[in-house]
């Protein structure tokens, strides 16, 4: 769940983005009335959508939507949100499709290394906390595996959101920083 869920809402729009970079449309969208701030929101959207979809048919072939379906769908948004955040982030740096490959090979490390934890339970448990994704893959393993109710992964829940809103703070400061600079070359 956390591959398709990162897969669909990082890898779309930072891809997007760096295609759009890479065929110079990025700035012929900025002489339009459509702003930065309006392109990164529809690429982020779009990667939200495709992750959350692909998210909750992976769950449902899996027959993993627990008992609280609807908290698993919240849990699921957050991580969509997070996921293309950080996509809009990376595609706003990377120049070519090469390096996102890399990226993605290096970063995949640090963001499903909460799965390692659950797939060897000899691995102690605290390691998991210090990855952003913990704060995803525990509440969604808890509500689909455990039947978990919202009460008893609220923590997580708290948590995810505090990371999702400021990854929403660091892509706002690189989505002015790009309408600086857009602003400059006009």
């Amino acid at each position: 769940v956390l591959f398709v869920v990162f897969f669909g809402g990082m890898r779309i729009p930072a891809s997007s983005l760096i295609h759009e970079k890479g065929r110079r449309t990025l700035e012929a969208l900025n002489v339009t009335p459509a702003g930065v701030i309006d392109i990164f929101a529809s690429k982020g959207i779009i990667g939200i959508l495709l992750a959350i979809i692909m998210g909750i048919i992976t769950l449902t072939i899996s027959g993993s939507l627990g008992a609280s379906p609807l908290t698993l769908i919240l849990v699921l948004l957050l991580g969509a949100i997070f996921a293309a955040e950080i996509g809009l982030i990376v595609g706003a740096f990377i120049k070519d499709i090469n390096t996102l490959f890399a990226f993605w090979k290096f970063g995949g490390l640090l963001l499903f290394g909460p799965a390692f934890i659950y797939m060897f339970p000899q691995i102690p448990q605290w390691i998991g906390y210090i990855f952003p994704t913990y704060y995803l893959i525990r509440p969604i393993f808890d509500i689909s595996v455990n039947s978990a109710s919202f009460s008893s992964i609220v923590l997580y829940v708290g948590i995810l959101a505090a990371i999702v809103v400021l990854m929403l703070m660091v892509v706002g400061v690189v989505v002015r920083r790009l309408s600086t600079q857009a602003l400059r070359l006009n």
